[in-house]
């Protein structure tokens, strides 16, 4: 649902979960990557050419219910959250944006 170079604030659906043979067989994928600018820098000095990956992924830490780890295969999990997770890396305008949303989504 999210499209590539779109801006994605806290509580932003990201995706819908699908099953694929079985109700059972869900899956889902999801990669954190980013371009290793050093390569592309120092071209000379990183071996530029003969380097077949620009990009280093990162294994993400969730917020689950039964506190912060990496997911595992074969594993059940409760997604949770903390309000410090979702405003640490918002500014004023942000914040005052979500604290606006949730006053007028309370009944």
């Amino acid at each position: 649902m999210v499209m590539p170079g779109q801006i994605v604030y806290p509580h932003t659906p990201l995706a819908l979960a699908g099953t694929y043979d079985e109700e059972s067989n869900t899956q889902i994928r999801f990669l954190v990557y980013y371009l290793i600018e050093e390569n592309l820098e120092k071209p000379e000095k990183s071996g530029l050419a003969a380097r077949k990956n620009f990009y280093a992924f990162i294994n993400p830490v969730f917020h689950t219910g039964k506190g912060d780890s990496c997911l595992r295969a074969q594993q059940n999990y409760t997604a949770d959250y903390k309000d410090e997770h979702i405003t640490m890396e918002l500014g004023k305008r942000e914040k005052k944006k979500l604290i606006t949303q949730k006053l007028s989504a309370k009944p």
